[in-house]
C-alpha cells in the first residue's frame, strides 16, 4: 500500500485496521475469573525477591540480548537491501518479515525440546543459530541474506520460548512477578540494543551490525551456562 497510495495514507489504513481488531478482541475476550487481589506491599516485597532471583537473572538476559539483536537487524535490513547494489523495492523488503513463520515453528519447538534435552539445550542453540545467521548475512546475494535472518529469526524465537517459560518455573511461587520482569526486560533490551545496533549501521554498515548479533549469540550461549534445568 505504501508505494501505491504513499506512507501517510498507508498508516492511516492500518491504524484503522488496528483499532478495529482491539474492539474484536475486547468484545471476544471471556471474562476473567474473579480473584481476590495482592496487598501492594506483599506484590512489592515479591516484586523485589523476584529481581534478584539468581535462578531468573540469566533468563532476564537473555530476553533482552535475542530480542534486541532482532530488532537491531530488523530496523537496519530495509536500509541495506533498498540501498546499491539490491535497490529492491518497499514491497520486496517487507516479504522478509515472513521470516518471523520460521519462529512460530521454533516456538512449537521449544516445549518439546525442553522435554527431551533439558533448558539449556534450546537456548544454546538460538544463541548459535543468531550468530551463525549474522555471519552468513555478510554474505553478498540475497537469497543468502535472507537465509541468515531465518535463522537469526528462528533462533530468537527457539530461546526466547524457553527463556520465557523456564522464567515462569524459576519464579515458583512468584511466578507472575518473574514473568513480568522478563517482560521488562524484554522490551527494555529492545529499545537498548535496538538503538546501540543503528549506532554501529551507521559507524560500520551492516559488518559492524552482524558484529554485535554474533556477540550477542555468544553471550546468550554463555548465559545459558547459568540456567538451570
Amino acid at each position: 500500500m505504501g508505494e501505491l497510495v504513499g506512507w501517510r495514507l498507508s498508516l492511516e489504513v492500518l491504524g484503522i485496521l488496528a483499532a478495529a481488531l482491539t474492539a474484536l478482541f475486547a468484545v471476544l475476550l471471556p471474562p476473567t475469573d474473579e480473584h481476590r487481589p495482592v496487598p501492594l506491599d506483599i506484590s512489592l516485597r515479591t516484586l523485589g525477591r523476584q529481581a534478584v532471583n539468581r535462578r531468573a537473572l540469566p533468563l532476564y538476559a537473555i530476553g533482552a540480548m535475542v530480542v534486541g539483536a532482532m530488532v537491531a537487524v530488523f530496523n537496519a535490513l530495509g536500509f541495506r537491501l533498498e540501498a546499491a547494489p539490491y535497490f529492491l523495492s518497499a514491497t520486496a523488503v517487507s516479504l522478509v518479515f515472513l521470516t518471523y513463520l520460521s519462529g512460530t515453528v521454533t516456538s512449537r519447538l521449544s516445549g518439546a525440546l525442553v522435554r527431551r534435552f533439558g533448558t539449556r539445550m534450546p537456548l544454546v542453540a538460538g544463541g548459535v543459530a543468531m550468530s551463525v545467521g549474522a555471519l552468513i548475512t555478510l554474505a553478498s546475494p540475497v537469497a543468502l541474506i535472507v537465509f541468515g535472518i531465518v535463522l537469526i529469526t528462528a533462533g530468537m524465537f527457539l530461546a526466547h520460548a524457553t527463556a520465557n517459560a523456564a522464567t515462569a518455573r524459576a519464579g515458583g511461587s512468584g511466578r507472575q512477578h518473574a514473568v513480568a520482569l522478563y517482560s521488562v526486560a524484554y522490551y527494555v533490551g529492545s529499545s537498548a540494543i535496538g538503538t546501540i545496533g543503528a549506532a554501529a549501521w551507521t559507524a560500520g554498515g551492516w559488518m559492524a551490525l552482524a558484529g554485535l548479533v554474533a556477540a550477542l549469540g555468544l553471550l546468550v550461549v554463555g548465559a545459558s551456562v547459568k540456567v538451570r534445568d
